[in-house]
């Protein structure tokens, strides 16, 4: 055994200086460290959120609604002495000076967060202080990102709706906020006690309510089981295991993506792979040739082929890994903004599903090669013609086309990818076949006929050398126009989609829109759009409401299979009430009303609502309108051109 290593360990020198394994290394390093750097990040980024899900969600559990949270599920937590705090979270304007800007307000008690703490500071660059309580009734804490659109320092006042709030300190740092990815406006915290003098919770405002709980495990558990089946419509439970799901989600996507680009650099990598191994297995046959002439057993010269291939595969795995540490070194800085502020440290996972990930790929291109080393013999040496006589061209790259099939599958993480990606190789795969064997074929019969000539003549050696190695040149073709393919196709994809959507976007299309217009401000706005020569600026009345039952009979998400159906069952619609239908809306059922239906209980649907709910022309829905039931009648359904781009409504009443 030490022989045989020794003899392997040698004979690799060999090789690598010689320049034959030089092509197939690199091609091996470049497809573990893709895997590996894929590997380290996300391992990081799902230990940081098992490790932090109650610093994400600032406790141990959180009961969230679009209503504020019913006695009936904070009377448990009562009950048994659970510490608990309340936050309210909402988008709304604040104001400096002359200067206004959208801002996420988030209302909290006195012992916000039950779990971690903040971190706040006097001015952006500092380090600051932790602390575990809300501002001062009066204060606000703002981020960085506020405090510079806005000008404001610490000691300037901003009107936060009918209030002046002094802006008491710079928000530093908020676990439960989640990164700068998922937040469309800059943070202003507040103490919950002003919530009410400021008016910002009105008539149809939509807000996040929730109520945290940290308690012990045994404690946490029994008022989930208590909680859950008492759960309405609007209401859930996040815990540690599914906190913030939008990270979780994000998570997701950022894997599939990822994987996606490993996956395009193993298959790349594995076909540099085939195409580099012809002299590395031609030179390794013709030194275990000579070997068998002195004397090596067959099992011998197998063995020493075994642990050459493992040494390659092991330091390939090595170098790859480490490259890919440092790759996602990278990724990591930059999910410290988007997903989670601290990462913990790397494991020796990753390292080890690089090694394995090698060690296949690299038995994947050497087995066929090892497979004809059964019948090697002394006189190999001596009869070249046969020492490199191949398997046939399908047992050949087999292994290497499973191995490849697999990784796929691995890397994709979603069966309808991986089947689309081998589905797209295969026919890449076809067409580059097909396209040989017709351009050899014409070329040839083009020669036939043209007299003959020097060139003609090297052209003619030329394809015939093709011929007599088609299933080489097939591969290589084939290796070469992935690897073009993967180039085109990220090229022309960069920023094809955004030229593509505004080119698709129907003339006159609306590019801004305003919204919470109230009944009072409706003149000056119309004013102000006839200053500025602005036309066919349509302004549209809506109120939030919920569906509650069909035909007298209560809406229950777990009557839908499909998720679309179940999204719409539960959220809340945005009703409208129009005289006349919208020019981009077409009656497909049913009547619009006239005049003389006025003040009418009725109700327009659009046609892929009505489908998703299964609901149809005469049903009786009865509508939650901020706890007023309203009933109306499906007199008509309606198909909506969304792709214009103008305001419009799934659900539209008479006037009145």
């Amino acid at each position: 055994m030490m022989l045989a290593t020794k003899l392997a360990w040698s004979q690799t020198i060999s090789l690598w200086r010689a320049g034959a394994l030089r092509v197939l290394v690199f091609a091996l390093v470049l497809a573990v460290a893709a895997i590996t750097a894929v590997s380290f990040f996300t391992q990081r980024i799902e230990s940081a959120l098992n490790q932090q899900g109650s610093l994400l969600i600032g406790g141990d559990l959180a009961v969230i609604a679009d209503h504020p949270i019913p006695q009936a599920l904070s009377e448990p937590a009562v009950i048994q002495k659970i510490p608990t705090t309340r936050t309210y979270e909402f988008a709304s304007m604040v104001m400096h000076a002359e200067s206004s800007q959208l801002v996420e307000i988030k209302a909290i008690e006195a012992n916000f967060p039950l779990r971690g703490h903040l971190t706040i500071g006097q001015h952006s660059g500092e380090v600051g202080q932790s602390v575990q309580s809300a501002p001062q009734s009066g204060e606000v804490w703002i981020e960085p990102r506020l405090a510079t659109l806005l000008d404001v320092r610490v000691g300037d006042q901003l009107e936060v709706g009918e209030r002046s709030l002094v802006v008491a300190a710079i928000l530093l740092r908020e676990p439960s906020r989640g990164g700068n990815m998922f937040s469309f406006a800059p943070r202003l915290m507040m103490n919950a006690s002003d919530l009410a003098t400021t008016k910002l919770i009105q008539y149809g405002s939509r807000v996040k309510y929730q109520l945290l709980l940290a308690s012990t495990p045994e404690k946490i558990n029994d008022y989930s089981i208590q909680a859950k089946p008492k759960l309405s419509r609007g209401e859930r439970i996040d815990d540690v295991r599914n906190a913030r799901p939008e990270i979780k989600t994000a998570l997701d996507k950022a894997q599939q993506f990822l994987g996606l680009s490993a996956m395009v650099s193993v298959v790349l990598a594995m076909v540099a792979m085939l195409l580099s191994s012809l002299p590395y297995i031609k030179q390794s046959l013709n030194t275990f040739a000579l070997m068998r002439c002195f004397g090596a057993q067959q099992n011998t010269v197998l063995q020493i082929l075994t642990i050459q291939t493992l040494i390659i595969a092991l330091l390939s795995a090595l170098v790859g890994a480490l490259l890919g540490f440092f790759a996602q070194l990278g990724l990591a800085q930059l999910a410290g903004s988007l997903f989670v502020e601290t990462l913990p440290p790397t494991s020796l996972a990753p390292v080890l599903i690089g090694i394995f990930a090698s060690i296949g790929m690299m038995v994947a291109v050497v087995l066929p090669h090892a497979w004809q080393m059964r019948n090697l013999s002394a006189m190999n040496i001596l009869r070249l013609d046969t020492l490199m006589q191949p398997l046939t061209a399908q047992a050949k790259y087999l292994p290497a086309a499973l191995m490849m099939t697999l990784m796929i599958f691995w890397q994709a993480h979603d069966v309808n990818i991986a089947l689309s990606t081998i589905a797209a190789m295969l026919a890449l795969s076809l067409v580059v076949l097909g396209f040989v064997y017709v351009l050899t074929f014409l070329v040839q019969r083009s020669l036939l006929v043209t007299p003959k000539t020097q060139v003609l003549a090297s052209v003619n050696l030329g394809i015939q050398g093709l011929r007599r190695r088609l299933g080489l040149s097939t591969v290589q073709m084939i290796g070469f126009c992935m690897g073009l393919m993967v180039i085109m196709l990220l090229t022309l994809i960069r920023g094809d989609l955004i030229r593509n959507w505004q080119a698709s976007l129907p003339e006159g299309a609306p590019n801004r829109f305003v919204i919470n217009i109230q009944p009072s401000q409706i003149a000056q706005v119309d004013q102000f759009f006839t200053a500025q020569h602005i036309k066919d600026a349509a302004i549209f009345p809506m109120v939030r409401a919920r569906l509650v039952s069909k035909n007298k009979h209560l809406i229950q998400t777990v009557e839908w299979q499909d998720e679309r159906a179940k999204r719409l069952a539960e959220r809340e619609f945005n009703l409208s009430w129009a005289a006349e239908m919208q020019s981009d809306n077409k009656l497909i059922a049913g009547r619009w009303w006239s005049s003389q239906d006025d003040g009418k209980s009725l109700i327009s649907l659009e046609e892929g609502l009505a489908k998703s709910l299964n609901i149809k022309l005469g049903d009786e829905l009865q509508f939650d309108v901020a706890g007023n039931p309203l009933t109306l009648t499906v007199s008509s359904l309606r198909k909506v051109e969304w792709d214009t781009m103008r305001a419009n409504f799934f659900a539209v009443t008479p006037p009145r």
